[in-house]
């Protein structure tokens, strides 16, 4: 009797531990440490994680050339990205240096994950001072992501020699012009250094093993993350970058191939919440002569507005992106016409504003004509004024005045 009860016991207990197991919610993926979407017209480039906000130096410039599978509406908002340039093309070297933190600092010392998409605008030259593309890295011995040739590569420098260890260097087939999203992973626990593009190993040189014991560096302890190149001095490792970078993202932790495949195809892998914007309030629309006036509140932190109207109600498309809180709507005629506006911040879009309508006014039509100045049949004669009676009396003078002066003229050449 006893045995049997021990054994219900163990029943028990085993469907408790089970019920727990699948009653709990799976645990959550960690999110990066630094996130910049580089979505910006200009410096800074915003940490969506922290406040390691990235400084734009030299001819850095916005542009809205993004990869398709980032760009709105999928899950992560993307409407801009840095264009990075030769140092003969710019006038001199071009790059973002990321904000620090702790954390940021001495990300290389444990697992961590890089993660980018580049477009590059030429293939690195085989000699010279650029001859890798600097993507993300760490200033002095490359940490980090590069293009180096037609080949993607996750470089990390470890003990106090140190030693390098490598993965992707090899025959390549990178395009110029086609954006890629490389993720470079240092793996602590597999003891190896991983490289991907497009979520994928590339049939070469896909990873790196270090030995077990290695340890990271230690002379990148205080140097930021830099995008666009290696070494802002110059040098033999300058590996300043021409081409296009967005979406770039730091885990403190070794990314799996499924994360990194998801972060390929558009997905989100422990990202912070982005809520939209606040809707804008008050919107109230006014006709005039040909145009209807519009103006609403101003949203807190809008860097534009999109306006919308349709002839239908609840119809309405966009019309304009304006980065005041009013619009004029010119020229109009019928109506009514019907309006909403929405918020922008960058790339997130708040719901429409409470709809209003108007319609325009019609001009008022030009006086009718009261008299003719001419003949009835004479082509010039189709005014519509008078003479007045001051037109008539300087006629006059002016009539007086020749005949006075004629008789003098006269009276001059008697004598």
């Amino acid at each position: 009797m006893g045995d049997t009860k021990k054994v219900w016991v163990g029943f028990c207990l085993l469907g408790m531990m089970a019920a727990l197991a699948l009653g709990s919610p799976a645990r959550q993926a960690t999110g990066p440490i630094g996130y910049w979407r580089l979505d910006e017209t200009a410096g800074p480039a915003e940490d969506a994680i922290a406040s390691a906000d990235g400084i734009w130096t030299g001819a850095v410039t916005a542009v809205t050339d993004i990869p398709a599978r980032i760009a709105t509406p999928h899950n992560v908002l993307d409407c801009g990205s840095a264009r990075l340039r030769s140092v003969t093309s710019a006038g001199g070297v071009n790059y973002i240096s990321l904000g620090r933190s702790a954390a940021l600092d001495n990300v290389q010392n444990g697992s961590f994950t890089l993660s980018a998409w580049f477009k590059a605008n030429s293939i690195p030259a085989a000699t010279g001072n650029d001859t890798q593309y600097g993507i993300v890295l760490k200033t002095g011995l490359h940490e980090g992501l590069s293009l180096a040739g037609n080949s993607f590569v996750m470089g990390h420098w470890m003990g106090t020699a140190p030693d390098y260890y490598p993965a992707g260097y090899g025959a390549g087939s990178v395009t110029v012009g086609v954006w890629y999203h490389v993720a470079g992973v240092v793996d602590m626990t597999a003891h190896e250094v991983r490289v991907y593009i497009d979520g994928q190993a590339p049939g070469f040189n896909a990873t790196a093993p270090f030995p077990v014991g290695a340890t990271a560096w230690a002379g990148y302890v205080n140097e930021p993350w830099l995008i666009g190149i290696n070494n802002p001095a110059g040098g033999s490792a300058q590996y300043q970058a021409d081409g296009i970078v967005d979406d770039v993202r730091i885990y403190d932790r070794a990314l799996s191939t499924t994360e990194i495949t998801t972060l390929y195809n558009g997905g989100t892998v422990g990202d912070p919440p982005a809520p939209p914007p606040a809707t804008p309030a008050g919107l109230t629309a006014l006709g005039s002569t040909n145009q209807i006036s519009l103006t609403w509140n101003t949203v807190s932190g809008a860097t534009a507005y999109n306006v919308k109207r349709s002839t239908i109600s609840g119809q309405e498309l966009q019309l304009a992106v304006v980065t005041t809180n009013s619009y004029v709507d010119t020229p109009l005629t019928g109506g009514p016409y019907f309006y909403v506006v929405s918020a922008l911040v960058r790339c997130s879009e708040s719901s429409n504003s409470t709809e209003a309508s108007a319609s325009p006014v019609a001009p008022i039509p030009p006086a009718p004509r009261t008299s003719k100045v001419g003949k009835e049949n004479d082509p010039c004669g189709c005014g519509s004024a008078v003479p007045s009676n001051v037109g008539l009396l300087l006629s006059a003078a002016l009539a007086l005045a020749t005949l006075a002066y004629g008789r003098l003229r006269r009276s001059q050449s008697r004598t």
